[in-house]
């Protein structure tokens, strides 16, 4: 029977293929290290020997929000817990996601407000030529 560490190098690949997706989704302080521990200390726990493809397929399923919740179960934890995860990274974990805007917002963002300029601009030759911004000239 293989260790956790041989299994670990065997699906270090599904790993960091998953850390990348979650840097992507904007959880940049997501490790190696958490995923291993989510899936060796809550999802295998049961089922302690799974096939390699079993394991690979849990990696590859995994969502964000099992993720988050196990590192917040396990930062309330009592002081005397060993495990590697800690206060420090949830909250900035949360921190982080809770103000980030998503570039798309951002880029609207932007837009918008480069747009109503340019819309005001193009609507003041319009008035001009309808007589609507200087009616005391006509007097």
């Amino acid at each position: 029977m293989e260790t956790n560490e041989e299994w670990y190098e065997l699906l270090q690949p599904a790993i960091l293929i998953r850390v990348e997706d979650f840097h992507l989704l904007g959880y940049r302080e997501i490790k190696p290290e958490h995923i291993w521990s989510f899936l060796t200390e809550k999802k295998w726990v049961e089922k302690p020997s799974p096939n390699l493809h079993e394991r690979a397929n849990d990696i590859m399923q995994m969502n964000i929000g099992q993720l988050m919740e196990f590192i917040t179960q396990e930062s309330k934890r009592p002081e005397e817990n060993t495990h590697t995860l800690d206060q420090v990274l949830v909250e900035e974990v949360l921190h982080s996601t809770s103000e980030e805007t998503p570039p798309d917002e951002q880029e609207y963002e932007s837009d918008s407000s480069s747009f109503s300029d340019e819309t005001a601009q193009s609507e003041e030759p319009l008035a001009e030529a309808n007589g609507e911004l200087d009616s005391t000239e006509e007097k």
